[in-house]
């Protein structure tokens, strides 16, 4: 019994020539032609167009319009097939380098972001982002703060929220003689991030108005940046900002960030907690035994008096 020949694309089982047109993409067909794959299902179907093309030695682009031309593939459907493919693709690369930033592979992240700006131009905010991540902190590559604003922007241009919660950060600090302080602009971009979903942006913020002695923003946004970010160094400023010598907040919930910020692991907030937990002990402790005394005073006096 004659086998069947066995040709996937795109992860699917390619039977006739419509499927092919379907599932097309360049680099897929270039590497079943090589491995043999798509000549023996070509075979199938016209074997005589393939010794036409196998005679004509043909690689590349030319190989890929000869095969489309000679078995009369659909075009409309290859576009869409390749539309897709670049698409997963895209999405693929991507994920491998934000995996590669964030396990801190730097010299990964930028390798592959490059590549992807290369092979994507302008379509990724995410490659723009991990490039001027790159540039503005040297990692993966030497350090450049105008590289680092002009991809940033980019991404940000795209509405990218982290590239937003960087820039921000940028503008709120400056960025040497590349980028001078400016706050309206920094809470333009924090706004932005968050309308994205992203809070990232709320401590930077909070800290700004708590150094300009705006405490009641600062007290809202360290709020923010502790319930939504879920941030241990907001929490434990919540548990100590004050006006004019006076807390914001009342000692239960004082207290009640502060043990937060310790479970959260800010170091500080550990040891003000422990210390806090010992001298309750004591005072209880005192309590107990300043009750237990004047208790048996009272016995003492009563018993005098009968």
């Amino acid at each position: 019994m004659k086998r069947e020949p066995r040709l996937f694309l795109n992860n699917h089982r390619i039977t006739t020539l419509k499927q092919l047109a379907e599932n097309f993409n360049e680099q897929e067909v270039l590497e079943k032609w090589r491995d043999g794959s798509l000549k023996d299902f070509l075979r199938e179907k016209d074997s005589e167009s393939l010794n036409v093309l196998e005679s004509r030695d043909l690689q590349g682009k030319e190989l890929i319009q000869e095969i489309i031309g000679s078995y009369h593939l659909d075009s409309d459907a290859i576009k869409e097939a390749e539309k897709r493919f670049r698409s997963k693709k895209l999405k693929e690369l991507e994920e491998q380098a934000e995996c590669s930033y964030r396990g801190r592979k730097f010299e990964d992240a930028y390798r592959i972001a490059e590549d992807i700006e290369k092979g994507y131009p302008s379509q990724s905010a995410v490659a723009k982002r991990i490039l001027g991540l790159c540039y503005l902190n040297g990692n993966g590559v030497d350090k450049n703060p105008g590289m680092a604003k002009q991809f940033l922007e980019q991404a940000a241009d795209k509405e990218d929220a982290e590239a937003l919660v960087a820039l921000g950060r940028i503008y709120l600090n400056g960025l040497g003689m590349v980028l001078l302080k400016d706050e309206k602009q920094a809470i333009e971009y924090f706004l932005r991030a968050e309308a994205q979903g992203n809070y990232g942006g709320c401590y930077d913020l909070a800290v700004y108005y708590d150094r300009k002695q705006d405490f009641k923003k600062a007290e809202k946004l360290y709020r923010t940046a502790a319930d939504r970010m879920n941030n241990p160094d907001a929490m434990y400023k919540l548990a100590h900002i004050r006006s004019e010598e006076k807390y914001l907040l009342t000692k239960v919930e004082r207290s009640e960030w502060l043990r937060k910020a310790a479970k959260a692991g800010h170091r500080e907030a550990k040891k003000e907690w422990e210390k806090a937990k010992r001298n309750e002990i004591w005072a209880n402790r005192i309590l107990i035994a300043s009750s237990m005394i004047i208790g048996g005073a009272i016995i003492w006096i009563k018993g005098r008096k009968s």
